[in-house]
């Protein structure tokens, strides 16, 4: 059973209103690859949308029983969204980093690649930190490849926490060349067109704005 709010229902609904329609979504051709552009999700936060967010995933999490000591995200997109879900559940949040600090106590990294910055990359992790809480959730903004998420949940059973579910906000689907996600996703898109529209073929959020609150998004891409 869903306990969120008709204003959370509103704004996701207004989440898809906008990938459907192309609202403030371009795409950019990097390396051979499609990227979106997305101005909600990569260049600026809306209060709102990152509430709805949150409480979607909380609420999808409790319902299926999920029990987690702290939230854990990847930087630096995907941390407003980890920070997010911590606020709104009442638990710890920690950051997997790109570079390794200079304050860690006890450094532990694992090579990783991200797709949407085109290049290799390496997380780090204060296993001193990452040990204190032995049931973690991880968040993300977006799944392409899942190479990253992989690799995060890598790094944080090496640090000794099990990664006892995996969320993100969009899983582009289309650009992965990959039928599954370790990640239950918000939202799934497997196409987008020059002007922006997206397709949206999945994910939690179109199950939730039709049977949550007072109304039902309709229409397609």
């Amino acid at each position: 059973m869903s306990w969120l709010s008709d204003e959370t229902c509103e704004w996701l609904r207004e989440v898809l209103r906008r990938l459907l329609e192309g609202a403030g979504v371009s795409v950019v051709h990097a390396g051979g690859e499609r990227i979106l552009r997305i101005e909600w999700l990569n260049l600026y936060n809306e209060p709102a949308i990152l509430r709805a967010v949150a409480d979607a995933i909380v609420d999808d999490a409790r319902s299926s029983g999920i029990s987690y000591d702290a939230v854990a995200s990847i930087e630096t997109s995907g941390a407003k969204y980890g920070i997010a879900v911590s606020l709104r559940s009442g638990v710890p949040y920690f950051s997997i980093h790109k570079v390794e600090k200079v304050i860690f106590e006890d450094p532990i990294g694992m090579d990783g690649e991200s797709v949407t910055e085109a290049r290799p990359s390496r997380l780090f992790l204060d296993r001193s930190t990452a040990r204190r809480y032995p049931r973690v959730l991880l968040v993300d903004d977006i799944v392409r490849s899942s190479r990253t998420a992989e690799a995060a949940s890598r790094l944080l059973r090496a640090a000794g926490s099990e990664v006892v579910g995996c969320y993100s906000v969009l899983d582009l689907m289309f650009a992965g060349g990959r039928s599954t996600s370790p990640c239950r996703s918000l939202i799934v898109v497997d196409d987008v067109d020059a002007r922006g529209r997206v397709h949206i073929s999945g994910g939690l959020a179109p199950a939730l704005a039709a049977s949550c609150g007072k109304a039902k998004i309709e229409g397609d891409a």
